[in-house]
């Protein structure tokens, strides 16, 4: 936007009321009419029923499914590649472990690379 600004040599306050006139993809409404529910009057031509104050009350709704939809595709891009292990070693030096996953796979890692689990699996389980 910035470059814009200068390319075009448009002042930057002409820039961010159309940036926050603009909508957002997949809601349909901009930033100022999900917090001022009305957009702002600008020098581009807007229709009147646009500048008319207007209650939004599905907009959380729209917020989440759109939260949910990246979510999706972004868990299905990573995939799920942690899985559960357990300390088989802990060696002499600092912060460096031997894991055991359930398949007997193991690793030697170091602990900034460990993530806390809410549910802990016993020994018995793995060894």
């Amino acid at each position: 936007m910035l470059c814009k600004v200068t390319e075009c040599k448009i002042p930057l306050s002409l820039a961010l009321l159309d940036y926050r006139n603009t909508p957002f993809a997949g809601i349909g409404l901009s930033p100022d009419q999900m917090h001022l529910h009305h957009c702002l009057k600008s020098k581009s031509s807007t229709h009147s029923d646009i500048l008319k104050p207007h209650v939004y009350s599905e907009v959380p709704a729209r917020l989440r499914a759109r939260q949910h939809s990246r979510k999706c595709y972004y868990d299905w891009s990573v995939g799920n590649k942690r899985t559960p292990t357990m300390i088989a070693i802990k060696f002499d030096a600092p912060g460096s472990y031997l894991l055991k996953t359930l398949d007997s796979t193991v690793y030697r890692r170091n602990r900034k690379h460990f993530r806390a689990v809410p549910n802990r699996l016993s020994n018995k389980a793995i060894m």
